[in-house]
């Protein structure tokens, strides 16, 4: 019964652990600022149930694999190259590292990458 009761608790904490981190920490400085608490709170509400229902999915995903280990070896492997890289940039650019806080970074991010492949591979039109 304490295995239980732990494992939910677990999964309490990071679900409101992911709420809170999606509200205070992306939504509310980047996406909606100077909202009302009311707002906030509604935000709040809706990123839990998003979360518990990617919890839920994530469930039936690790049924179609052999075993767990084969499930935590693809999530590691999907993850923790890309934490690797922004730990690396941290650590060897820090300057460069922290100019990442400004939010109209995260939004070029994907059209510059598209035109570095662009770029890499030659296509014309590419400037």
């Amino acid at each position: 019964m304490g295995l239980a009761t732990s494992l939910v608790a677990t999964f309490a904490n990071n679900i409101s652990g992911f709420s809170a981190a999606w509200v205070l920490g992306i939504y509310r400085p980047t996406i909606w600022p100077g909202g009302d608490e009311r707002h906030y709170v509604w935000m709040g509400r809706l990123a839990t149930a998003t979360a518990i229902l990617l919890s839920i999915g994530g469930a039936y995903v690790a049924l179609e694999y052999q075993s767990i280990m084969e499930y935590m070896q693809m999530i590691f492997s999907t993850f923790n190259a890309p934490i690797f890289a922004l730990v690396m940039l941290a650590a060897l650019a820090p300057a460069r590292a922290a100019g990442w806080q400004d939010s109209s970074a995260v939004w070029r991010a994907p059209f510059c990458i598209r035109r570095w492949l662009m770029r890499m591979c030659s296509i014309t039109g590419a400037r």
